[in-house]
């Protein structure tokens, strides 16, 4: 399900609010999407990572993707949910218990972890 908030209060005049699967949601910008890493909305090109020659990535985030590398490649997913869950947590907008559980079911289907939906990670 995709729907669409105009005004939402962030500077930006809609945003795009897509339901996994009735699993979580992920408020993107409209001409954008969420970095592949860490789920961080996308939706200006001083935002984007850049590939090994410079070139901006829609794909990741400037936080998570520079020159072509990650940031921080030893990073497992459940330190990226952490510290994902920190910088949103900075915002002072969600309880810390609903941005954990959100992103415990975005972050391990985006690209860079690429685990199967079908699978149960936290008990």
């Amino acid at each position: 399900m995709v729907s669409e908030l105009n005004n939402a209060g962030n500077g930006h005049n809609s945003v795009v609010v897509l339901d996994l699967e009735g699993v979580g949601k992920v408020i993107a910008g409209i001409k954008g999407g969420v970095c592949q890493s860490c789920g961080m909305p996308v939706y200006d090109t001083t935002m984007f990572g850049t590939d090994a020659h410079g070139r901006k990535t829609e794909e990741y985030c400037v936080q998570c993707y520079q020159k072509g590398v990650f940031t921080d490649p030893d990073i497992d997913m459940f330190d990226m949910i952490d510290k994902s869950v920190a910088w949103i947590m900075n915002a002072g907008v969600y309880p810390e218990a609903h941005i954990r559980e959100t992103l415990s079911e975005i972050i391990p289907r985006l690209k860079r972890w690429n685990i199967p939906v079908t699978m149960h990670y936290f008990n």
